[in-house]
């Protein structure tokens, strides 16, 4: 999935002139019938895409900030280096990953088709809301709470950029003060913000399957 940010200063404006359903459309007239092309075509994306979107932005847009993101959730700062933290420092965890509602505890049927070799197959879909929390390092308090808010502000900019990328919903859940990250706090300031981050996943069944595994000799 392409998750770069154009330099255009109109992005809003770009991402909101794309339509979804035409290009749903489009893709279905094509030749033949390719599911993964049906999965990009409504924009669907995971949540790794998600933080990799992140990691771009704090990159791009907050380049002039000197801010570093790690885009692996095990890839924190630890305590002995904060020590020596000259610039601000970004750094995420996974709280939970639950369906998004009642409905959606169980995949629901989004299609059924039939590809060219005539095998016959369906799309389920299934949202699911990802609690994650941002987690901001900074050498001092002022700093701390100038990153925090420049970091907020991105992320609200370009919510769109993420429901045109795929994220089905997005938004800020709270501030809170993580009394797990205490060891951080005798070397630097730290504040922790919560999302909310709705992943619609597209699984792809064919009728074959169950038979194919059946015919598989012991």
């Amino acid at each position: 999935m392409k998750t770069d940010i154009p330099d255009s200063p109109d992005l809003e404006t770009i991402l909101a002139q794309r339509d979804r359903i035409r290009r749903r459309a489009e893709v279905k007239k094509q030749k033949g019938f390719d599911p993964y092309k049906l999965l990009k075509a409504n924009d669907s994306a995971s949540f790794e895409d998600f933080i990799e979107m992140v990691n771009r932005i704090v990159t791009k847009v907050l380049k002039k900030y000197h801010i570093t993101f790690s885009p692996d959730e095990g890839e924190k700062i630890s305590v002995t280096d904060t020590d020596k933290l000259d610039n601000p420092h970004i750094q995420f965890s996974l709280i939970d990953r639950v369906p998004s509602n009642a409905s959606y505890t169980k995949p629901k049927v989004r299609e059924t088709f039939s590809d060219d070799d005539g095998r016959k197959g369906t799309i389920y879909a299934q949202i699911f809301n990802y609690t994650v929390q941002f987690d901001v390092l900074a050498s001092d308090y002022s700093t701390a709470n100038k990153v925090m808010n420049l970091f907020e502000d991105a992320l609200f900019k370009y919510t769109a950029y993420f429901k045109e990328n795929g994220i089905s919903e997005f938004y800020f859940l709270r501030q809170f003060t993580d009394t797990n990250l205490d060891m951080y706090r005798n070397t630097v300031s730290v504040r922790s913000l919560q999302y909310m981050v709705a992943v619609e996943r597209i699984r792809t069944v064919y009728d074959t399957t169950i038979a194919e595994i059946n015919s598989v000799d012991d």
